[in-house]
């Protein structure tokens, strides 16, 4: 009985296969620009999330040049509204910098520091906006590079297969930074890749600098695997899956479901061992998102429904089961430090002096990437006088006091794009139904994370998650124009 529900299920899967390699096309071209996007995910990864200035010019660049060669091949019809937006937002981040740092642009009014700098210094200034017009300019490459990396990634996966392969690069990449993180902190606590770790250690940190980070990293990696499982899952009985693993003959689904389960298992313990509260509770969040979001309607199904539904929920609740798990048995740690901190942290001191420089600064900002030198001026003396404050430890925050009316309207235009995106990929995408499923609960991680933190501000985790985004994004749209054509079949006369 087993051997036959094993054989029955590899026929759906070749199905599915067969049927996710329509419309692949592109050749050798399409195929090479996709390894470079894979490889620069990597290459803004490893470097400790690319935080240096060398490295985050130099995998900006790279990804400027990817998106510029995946413009001139031959783009889905489904893919050409989105991937306009994010070419148009991405040009409206840059002219809107540029016009907080240019000097004399009468038309947007300068910051009153250049005011009290002339009186000071006696002569005339051309004022900007910015009140550091140079490092404004500097960051508009790591601003800009997400957009352009998701819609890269838009233009370049045209098919199922391809989407998938991307997920599972950035699953399986993710769970060998996890793994590598365990045995450098196991072994080597006092080492960060090749240098010396001055910061977290006492925390599992991967390759990042911060905890914090690591946390949001290893987070979304957990929801990409846990996608995948669902999918290699979705309509099999766990019998059937048991019988998939003991089996004696070669299946790469067998393999490969075992290496993304245990790897699940990897980076949950790593996840834990970060010690990051906000990174963990967003975890458990997201999942528990991913498990409502990825069940498929009885009333919507086919076939044997009553098991079939229940699938991907199974698999995402066993993740989160999985979680509170290891954290009961490892993070004594994490729950330690919760108890003795609790809400009590220094960030939520300075959150209201930074709403005070957002404020004065409003609608135009201070500049971009100008934090670091506004804040020391709204900081309140109650706060302590331990620590240098570069970031705000809250993304949206910082986003309105140096990008001013800028923010709002980009983040309206990204969550409207990618929440209209993901809903249709939800109603139309039965059989990958967790791959919207996945793309909504990262949506979720990265929101409620970075209401504490500023992990999408550094570039390695930005960039990672946009093409997440983006092969969600792929899958989605692969969908509706499958239904599109098919409409276009049935409509046409016999």
């Amino acid at each position: 009985m087993y051997s036959a529900d094993v054989a029955r299920h590899e026929r759906s899967s070749q199905a599915a296969r067969r049927d996710g390699r329509a419309g692949q096309g592109g050749g050798w071209y399409a195929a090479l620009l996709r390894a470079g996007l894979a490889a620069c995910v990597l290459i803004g990864l490893v470097p400790f999330g690319s935080t240096g200035p060398f490295a985050q010019n130099v995998v900006c660049l790279a990804f400027a040049l990817l998106a510029a060669a995946a413009a001139l091949t031959s783009r889905s019809e489904s893919t050409v509204r989105p991937v306009r937006l994010a070419l148009l937002s991405a040009a409206f981040l840059v002219a809107w910098i540029a016009l907080q740092a240019w000097p004399g642009m009468t038309m947007l009014p300068p910051n009153g520091i250049w005011a009290q700098a002339e009186r000071l210094l006696d002569m005339p200034l051309a004022g900007t906006v910015s009140v550091s017009p140079a490092t404004s300019l500097a960051v508009i490459p790591s601003l800009a590079a997400p957009f352009l990396a998701f819609a890269t990634a838009l233009w370049l996966l045209r098919s199922d297969v391809q989407a998938l392969g991307m997920l599972r690069f950035l699953g399986w990449t993710g769970g060998v930074i996890a793994a590598f993180g365990l045995v450098q902190f196991g072994f080597f606590p006092d080492t960060l890749l090749l240098s010396d770790k001055r910061a977290y250690i006492d925390s599992v940190t991967t390759v990042f600098v911060n905890r914090n980070s690591a946390a949001t990293y290893l987070g979304v990696t957990i929801l990409v695997l846990s996608a995948l499982l669902a999918i290699e899952m979705r309509g099999m009985r766990f019998r059937t899956f048991a019988a998939m693993m003991l089996a004696g003959r070669r299946g790469g689904v067998r393999y490969r479901s075992a290496f993304e389960a245990a790897l699940i298992g990897i980076c949950a313990f790593a996840l834990i061992l970060t010690k990051s509260r906000a990174g963990i509770a967003s975890t458990g969040l997201a999942l528990t998102t991913f498990a409502a979001l990825a069940i498929e309607h009885p009333e919507k199904a086919t076939g044997s429904s009553a098991r079939r539904w229940l699938r991907p929920a199974a698999v995402a609740l066993g993740m989160l089961i999985v979680l509170c798990a290891v954290f009961l048995l490892f993070g004594e740690q994490t729950m330690l430090r919760a108890k003795s901190r609790g809400l009590d942290d220094a960030r939520f001191c300075t959150y209201p002096g930074i709403w005070a420089a957002a404020r004065d600064a409003w609608p135009f900002g201070t500049g971009a990437g100008n934090f670091d030198i506004v804040y020391p001026a709204y900081r309140d003396p109650a706060c302590g006088i331990y620590g240098v404050w570069d970031r705000a430890h809250q993304f949206y925050l910082e986003g309105l006091m140096t990008l001013g009316v800028a923010m709002p309207a980009l983040c309206l235009v990204a969550y409207w794009t990618l929440a209209k995106i993901l809903r249709e990929g939800l109603r139309v995408r039965r059989r990958y139904r967790a791959v919207p499923a996945a793309g909504i609960a990262v949506l979720v991680l990265v929101t409620v994370h970075d209401m504490v933190d500023f992990s999408l501000q550094i570039p390695g985790i930005a960039l990672a998650t946009a093409v997440t985004l983006g092969a969600c994004c792929a899958v989605c749209l692969r969908g509706r124009h499958r239904q599109v054509k098919d409409g276009d079949r049935a409509s046409r006369p016999s």
